[in-house]
């Protein structure tokens, strides 16, 4: 992925937020599965 390419779509409140890669690198991981409800702060995608 490069920077800022949107990773993820998090639903808060019926309005969908993207989630922009902060760095460029590979999408090693992913830590949550659709629909599945989230923390603020809690880590979603590893990129290394």
């Amino acid at each position: 992925v490069k920077k800022g390419d949107t990773l993820l779509l998090v639903e808060a409140m019926k309005t969908f937020n993207p989630v922009e890669a902060d760095r460029a690198g590979t999408v090693k991981a992913i830590y949550v599965t659709d629909s599945q409800p989230v923390e603020y702060g809690e880590p979603l995608v590893l990129i290394e």
